[in-house]
């Protein structure tokens, strides 16, 4: 995740064992793909996926998980700052609903 932070890109990794300085979240996880969402130039939010398939995702999949999870997230982003209160609450609640739905 740090690299993607770093480098405000896709990061996909088929095997995180042979990642200098990956920090697992799960010991059981061997390929992790993180996705950063950008506004005004910095990271807001990251889509993180992690496997425990090496070599989980095909370059078609990683592709398109950074071009859905921006699209989607841009528009959730916008909504989320243009709410206010309970509301509000209600759509960051959903959101991550939607972010372990895709994490698992």
């Amino acid at each position: 995740m740090d690299t993607a932070l770093q480098l405000k890109e896709t990061i996909y990794v088929e095997d995180v064992h042979k990642f200098p300085g990956h920090i697992a979240c799960d010991s059981a996880t061997n390929s992790e793909l993180v996705v950063p969402i950008i506004k005004n130039d910095k990271v807001v939010a990251l889509l993180d996926i992690d496997s425990i398939e090496f070599n989980r995702f095909s370059q078609e999949e990683v592709e398109a998980f950074s071009e859905v999870t921006k699209q989607v997230f841009e528009k959730v982003i916008f909504l989320i700052t243009i709410l206010k209160g309970d509301i509000q609450k209600k759509y960051i609640s959903f959101f991550l609903l939607i972010y372990n739905t895709f994490k698992s």
